[in-house]
């Protein structure tokens, strides 16, 4: 199997159509759920282009994992921001830190879900780099639940 080199370019001129797929040798983890995947798609709307799809945002469990970090960002921030200011909201704080606290734990079983087997990498040794990525391009058909 062919792994292609992402910053070289080396897929230009061998995949140029919609639809069409290859592997490369730096693996990718989703920052939502820690899925990795070594696998490009030529896609994209309203350009065309190179796209890494999250393996796991076929999964309903995916969207819900999104959410409760959006809301756990948003919370964190707010501490820190608190934090910062004034140290008389220590009520707020406490509460704050315990929602931080238990979505962070939602976080983490959430994660949990996608660590067995929703990976889709091929073609690389178990010591690949793997570099972080934000999902910007989403799975368009129907959802499904991992139902573990």
């Amino acid at each position: 199997m062919k792994l292609y080199d992402m910053k070289k370019q080396e897929w230009r001129g061998e995949f140029e159509e919609r639809g069409e797929s290859w592997r490369s040798e730096l693996v990718y983890r989703c920052e939502i759920c820690h899925t990795k995947t070594n696998k490009w798609h030529m896609g994209g709307w309203p350009g065309k282009g190179p796209r890494l799809l999250c393996p796991g945002d076929e999964y309903e469990e995916h969207d819900e994992l999104e959410s409760i970090l959006e809301r756990y960002d948003e919370l964190k921030g707010l501490f820190d921001l608190y934090h910062s200011i004034d140290r008389r909201r220590a009520q707020e704080m406490d509460e704050l830190r315990q929602q931080i606290d238990l979505l962070g734990g939602k976080v983490e079983e959430q994660r949990k879900k996608f660590s067995e087997g929703v990976d889709d990498v091929e073609g690389v040794g178990q010591d690949a780099q793997v570099k972080s990525f934000y999902p910007s391009t989403r799975y368009a058909g129907e959802k499904r639940s991992l139902g573990r």
